[in-house]
């Protein structure tokens, strides 16, 4: 777990959240609302495996097998424009740069569910670095060429 992110402060945000939901919120004109949906913390262990926080206490759900080392964790977040000035935040899609039984590193995205991930690039392609930036994926691969990866 991030030292900086302690389980009582996820705790405390997501009560916030959770007593807010639903509501506007307004910030220099623009509105903005929360959409129902599951609060997902994610984080990387210290030897590589993924976990989701729960919600309660300090228990982390495990997104990854053992046989996973995953090296970057990367995630979009979407707002859609539901009026004028008026926006709504949708939640977006994890990704994590990984390796599994110590293979190449591949680009992997959450499907939302147990410890299924979908790979995005081929075994054939070893990846460098991932990041995210509007609601896209990039990488930097074996050809070390910035690809943008539509999802």
């Amino acid at each position: 777990m991030c030292g900086w992110l302690s389980a009582d402060a996820v705790r405390a945000s997501r009560r916030k959240r959770s007593r807010t939901l639903g509501s506007r919120e307004r910030s220099s004109g623009i509105n903005f609302k929360a959409t129902w949906g599951p609060s997902r913390v994610s984080d990387r262990t210290a030897n590589g495996q993924v976990k989701q926080y729960s919600g309660s206490g300090t228990t982390w759900i495990p997104l990854t097998g053992a046989n996973t080392v995953a090296s970057t964790l990367a995630g979009t977040t979407n707002l859609l424009e539901t009026g004028n000035n008026v926006y709504t935040l949708l939640d977006g899609q994890l990704y994590m740069l990984a390796a599994n039984n110590l293979g190449s590193k591949q680009v992997w995205q959450y499907s939302g569910s147990g410890t299924n991930w979908t790979p995005v690039t081929g075994s054939n392609t070893t990846v460098k670095s991932i990041a995210t930036a509007n609601d896209s994926l990039y990488t930097i691969a074996n050809n070390h060429m910035v690809v943008n990866i539509a999802v």
